[in-house]
């Protein structure tokens, strides 16, 4: 097949483009399966459900806490009305049951005195691991934002950049003859198509060719299409 030297360097940039707009698409195919954006995702979502956990253990003790305040002056009232009953009584057996009973009442105050203690200690660890855990989710928020801000940003200059090489191909492709086009969109179906003769090197499968494959080529007319022996693709020398 021949081509001038021209057309011989426009397929070669043909594919350099088309090899430059593929690197770009799957450039922004990474980027929007980003492992470390996937990774920083799972990890909030996981600190999401610590922070739920974290959530429902705090309620619970604040639950218990009410219950235990609500018992403990339930207690407390029976003791004051007790002790005005104490006080207004003039029957000493009465007196002796009331006191009886204020004995037994404060013995539980005490217990419940001590739950309520105990549950508030068990408040305060529960709202500091609230809020320690809420400060590690708002900064896995922050990083996940960050980098998918970042990766945003590389993906419009990608896109914009690949927008910009598919104006040149398509305007290098419309001047390329039919003939040459059909042979080098079959040649890409298959593999790469076109390369430079690098030495005796071919540029399109990186094989060095024999010596006599060599002297063939180097002995055909420049505007005669080579083609490697080893990958059928084209050759552009010079």
């Amino acid at each position: 097949m021949k081509a001038t030297q021209n057309q011989q360097q426009d397929l070669l940039h043909l594919h350099t483009l088309a090899t430059e707009i593929e690197r770009k698409r799957l450039s922004i195919v990474e980027l929007m399966q980003s492992a470390e954006v996937s990774a920083k995702r799972q990890e909030q979502l996981s600190k999401a459900n610590e922070l739920i956990t974290a959530h429902n253990e705090l309620e619970t003790i604040e639950l218990e806490l009410q219950r235990a305040n609500a018992d403990l002056d339930v207690v407390e009232q029976r003791i004051r009305r007790d002790e005005e009953r104490l006080n207004s009584t003039a029957s000493s057996k009465d007196a002796q049951g009331i006191q009886n009973e204020i004995e037994s009442l404060k013995k539980r105050q005490s217990e419940l005195e001590d739950v309520t203690l105990i549950v508030i200690e068990q408040q305060e660890v529960a709202k500091s691991k609230l809020a320690e855990i809420t400060d590690q989710k708002s900064q896995i928020d922050t990083q996940l934002a960050e980098l998918e801000a970042a990766g945003q940003k590389e993906i419009v200059k990608l896109k914009s950049a690949g927008e910009l090489l598919v104006q040149e191909f398509t305007a290098l492709k419309a001047r390329i003859s039919p003939e040459h086009l059909e042979k080098y969109t079959k040649l890409a179906a298959r593999g790469v198509p076109i390369g430079r003769l690098e030495g005796r090197d071919c540029g399109a499968c990186r094989m060095a060719l024999g010596a006599s494959a060599y002297e063939s080529i180097i002995a055909m007319p420049i505007e005669e299409f080579a083609t490697c022996p080893e990958c059928s693709a084209l050759l552009v020398r010079g």
